[in-house]
């Protein structure tokens, strides 16, 4: 798929990107398109990168070694950026662009949170953004949170999605008008 050999590591980034393929189909949808910019926007790829280098890690039981590591990173932009036909310079070159970006350590730390609570590397229980999802969520109707399923930590995993990933993108790029 990518053109590297390693059968094992040609699986671990096609299972990365088959996470990351969802969340931007969601964002297509909510969008009605993915904006070219994204590309270009440190935050989103800092986390997008932070996302696949966690899934590699996960999947890989903690065994990634760089270059898999960076297989991953550069595929998970792709599989982001798919409906832009993005090659791997494009992938390479907007991973450049993050390193010393604060916009990208923002982007790759907000990843770090929601996947590290979800796969419980950590429950952060004490961060700010997870105070305020817990907050929203406690004030959903009881109704609602039966509707979604009542599992508190998807609750609030879910508000920390929508918090930090697609509440500011929709808030720069503006959401599907109605």
């Amino acid at each position: 798929m990518f053109g590297f050999g390693k059968k094992n590591d040609a699986a671990v980034v096609e299972t990365v990107c088959s996470k990351i393929r969802p969340l931007f189909g969601i964002l297509e949808h909510r969008l009605g398109r993915i904006p070219a910019e994204l590309t270009r926007d440190a935050y989103v790829v800092g986390y997008v990168v932070n996302m696949a280098l966690i899934f590699a890690m996960v999947e890989t039981k903690g065994r990634a070694n760089a270059e898999l590591k960076g297989l991953a990173s550069l595929a998970g932009l792709q599989t982001a950026f798919a409906s832009l036909n993005m090659s791997m310079q494009d992938a390479s070159a907007s991973m450049k662009m993050m390193v010393g970006n604060p916009d990208a350590k923002r982007g790759g730390d907000a990843a770090d949170l929601i996947l590290g609570i979800g796969a419980g590397i950590n429950d952060r229980n004490s961060d700010p953004r997870v105070l305020a999802a817990r907050k929203a969520v406690e004030a959903m109707p009881a109704s609602i949170r039966e509707t979604l399923g009542g599992n508190e930590k998807a609750l609030i995993l879910n508000e920390l999605q929508e918090q930090l990933f697609f509440a500011p993108i929709e808030a720069t790029y503006g959401a599907r008008s109605a």
